[in-house]
């Protein structure tokens, strides 16, 4: 990761890529607008925040809905698919996206936002299951 200061922005990124359908990668949840203060996150600042206008979250975060429509979604592979991997990404901007409509931004809008000031990044990687239930 970069040296303090460098960062001016956050992008965390949450992926599944074992869905069971080909060549999909389920995105569970994008922010963006993560302050380069941020080194901490709790469960519910990834939750839409119900008393903000947009797509904001409790942390103050931008996020991009995901395939069902929330800001995030958590660990929930179909019973008896095995493990799945869950991949969070957090990638440190040179400067902040500077996205003109953040209520309409899609992945594709972030990710070309993203080019050219991506100065670090990590990631961290989990797994789950779900057992058939009895």
């Amino acid at each position: 990761m970069p040296r303090s200061g460098e960062a001016k922005e956050f992008v965390l990124i949450c992926e599944d890529p074992d869905v069971p359908i080909p060549s999909m990668v389920f995105v569970h949840g994008l922010f963006f607008e993560i302050p380069p203060t941020c080194f901490v996150a709790y469960d519910d600042d990834v939750d839409k925040n119900p008393n903000m206008p947009g797509r904001v979250t409790f942390a103050g975060w931008r996020y991009v809905p995901n395939l069902l429509g929330s800001s995030y979604i958590g660990a929930s592979p179909p019973y008896g698919h095995g493990y799945h991997r869950y991949i969070f990404t957090i990638v440190a901007l040179s400067e902040p996206l500077d996205i003109a409509q953040p209520d309409k931004a899609t992945i594709s809008v972030i990710k070309e936002a993203m080019v050219g000031k991506v100065i670090g990044w990590g990631e961290w990687l989990g797994t789950f299951q779900r057992h058939t239930p009895r």
